[in-house]
């Protein structure tokens, strides 16, 4: 399936050290998406979104290699299993709705472009979604 959605993508390091990705989502016809606010320090954090409702999330850096779920480490690639190479883990569960979100986030070679793209895979009670997203994208 493939879709128009613009991220506006902001990355900056606060007065603690702490790693932050905001993210503004904007659909087809200027339709806004989930706004997303990550602090890669992997301490949980609740928030209302408004396309999700009520999450809990958490993020940080960590190694390709230390990914606990084979279809999320998998793909990648040389340049993000290179040694001091990190990609950014997502783990986001819904407060009323019963599902969890687990997202890597990286660079990998997709027919023969560099793309940022995402890993994901959702979970509720017994069902899986395993899912890929590629980006195009442009650094400012």
């Amino acid at each position: 399936m493939n879709g128009t959605v613009t991220l506006y993508v902001k990355e900056y390091v606060d007065d603690s050290s702490i790693t932050h990705i905001d993210i503004e989502q904007v659909g087809l016809a200027g339709i806004r998406g989930s706004t997303e606010l990550r602090s890669l320090d992997w301490q949980e954090r609740q928030r209302s979104d408004n396309v999700f409702g009520e999450v809990l999330g958490k993020s940080r850096w960590i190694a390709v290699r230390d990914v606990e779920d084979a279809y999320l480490r998998e793909g990648w690639g040389e340049e993000m299993n290179r040694a001091g190479a990190m990609v950014m883990e997502s783990n986001v569960k819904s407060v009323g709705n019963g599902w969890t979100a687990v997202q890597i986030w990286g660079f990998e070679q997709v027919d023969g472009d560099r793309r940022y793209s995402r890993h994901v895979v959702v979970t509720k009670e017994d069902q899986r979604i395993e899912a890929r997203l590629i980006y195009d994208f442009q650094k400012r």
